[in-house]
């Protein structure tokens, strides 16, 4: 059996089609909604009067083409009216905003409707008519045992894992989690992470990939995750911000920057480096590293000709006993600081 709960993803866009019109029309409110079913959805934009002269319109729901008899579509402007009223007369004052609310209302029916709502001057209906359409369509919100299909295929997630079934037999093909994501949940599988729009699967692909010390951090919806090898964990808080003219990331308070293609601290070439000690050096076998801030840090070589030879994490002690003897870069990051300092293996 399945269950589901379902979100609506609202996504609203304007026509104009003449621009022979006294009025205009803008946005006042976000063009991308999503919100749980049972939701009333609103569309806010403005109508305008740039004229001196009062404008005499007219407004109508033209169509709408929705999944079930159950979704509605109802306009507010003076007052809000019931999905009965499909059309109205309406007087815009010279030099007047005014704001308009076109609804939709669903219930846990899925699938991708439209409503389009259009105004003109009634002494010109033809020349002047300028539309808004709301489309709408359903996403997911997922629960212990549900049957899914995508890639051609059908899959049946079950407490946390995922299985493919052959007969009467179920083999499990990995671990699945969900991802809070505008108040829909997204289904990862193994490393995919899918999202459930116009009534299928696809690929998730609005989240930004970093490098943070050391790891691959994926940013969505105001949280970061790791991918731990079966599923995606979530670690706290994130941001995309800029300070000074610089795009920065906020991790759980922290400010980093985009350096080398990883996430460091914002302003890291100031940090006084005194405090590291890294000894012996030249060293054979082990070297060492005092001061650490936070007790551990990530730690990379390099060699001479720029090539990734080491890269883990180290609570002050690397060994170096593997490498070639030569003098190498050894950058010694964690959430404060970055350090380079240069190593010279002996054999």
């Amino acid at each position: 059996m399945k269950n589901r709960a379902l979100i609506i993803t609202a996504i609203m866009s304007l026509i104009v089609s003449n621009v022979t019109a006294q009025f205009s029309m803008e946005w006042t409110g976000p063009q991308l909604i999503q919100e749980p079913v049972n939701s009333d959805i609103e569309f806010d934009f403005n109508l305008i009067n740039e004229t001196s002269s009062t404008l005499e319109l007219r407004w109508r729901l033209i169509e709408n083409d929705f999944p079930t008899d159950k979704w509605d579509d109802y306009v507010c402007d003076v007052v809000c009216y019931d999905s009965s009223m499909r059309a109205r007369d309406l007087d815009i004052n010279s030099d007047t905003i005014f704001p308009i609310i076109l609804h939709i209302a669903t219930d846990n029916d899925e699938g991708f409707g439209t409503s389009q709502l259009c105004f003109w001057e009634r002494a010109d209906s033809a020349g002047t008519i300028q539309c808004i359409t709301a489309r709408a369509t359903t996403c997911w919100n997922f629960v212990d045992t549900m049957e899914i299909s995508h890639n051609s295929m059908t899959y049946y997630v079950i407490e946390g894992s995922v299985y493919e079934k052959s007969g009467t037999t179920y083999t499990m093909v990995g671990a699945s989690s969900t991802i809070s994501y505008m108040d829909c949940d997204l289904l990862t599988i193994g490393e995919d992470i899918l999202e459930f729009e116009y009534s299928e699967f696809a690929e998730f692909t609005d989240y930004e990939e970093y490098v943070y010390n050391g790891e691959d951090i994926y940013i969505i919806d105001g949280s970061y995750y790791v991918y731990d090898g079966s599923k995606y964990v979530l670690q706290g808080d994130a941001e995309e911000d800029k300070v000074d003219g610089v795009n920065v990331v906020i991790l759980d308070g922290d400010t980093f920057e985009l350096f080398n293609n990883e996430l460091v601290p914002l302003g890291f070439e100031t940090v006084i480096e005194s405090t590291l000690k890294v000894y012996p050096n030249p060293s054979s076998d082990i070297v060492n590293i005092s001061g650490l801030q936070h007790g551990t840090a990530h730690v990379d070589m390099i060699d001479a000709i720029g090539r990734l030879v080491l890269s883990e994490k180290t609570n002050g002690e690397v060994n170096v006993s593997s490498l070639p003897a030569g003098t190498y870069s050894l950058i010694i990051k964690d959430r404060t600081y970055i350090s380079t300092v240069q190593v010279s293996i002996v054999r």
